[in-house]
């Protein structure tokens, strides 16, 4: 007759366990091989959102200078 198998120490993780942390660890190694390609269009997508920052913000200064403009020399001509 068979004999119980012997009960797992405490400490011991689980086979499935430390499978998923070997895939973990693969899958990070295997990450900054890819980054390169992502972080260069992350970076060309930020570029694009300053530069429309920029813009917006110059097209808004020169109206609200226009408008000062205007309002002097509106007072002037009073």
């Amino acid at each position: 007759m068979a004999t119980p198998r012997p009960r797992r120490a405490g400490w011991r993780r689980s086979k499935s366990k430390r499978r998923a942390e070997k895939r973990r660890k693969r899958f990070a190694a295997a990450l900054p091989a890819l980054p390169n390609s992502n972080k260069a269009q992350a970076d060309e997508q930020v570029d694009r959102l300053v530069l429309s920052a920029l813009k917006f913000w110059e097209t808004e200064r020169n109206l609200i200078e226009e408008r000062l403009r205007a309002e002097r020399s509106a007072a002037a001509h009073s």
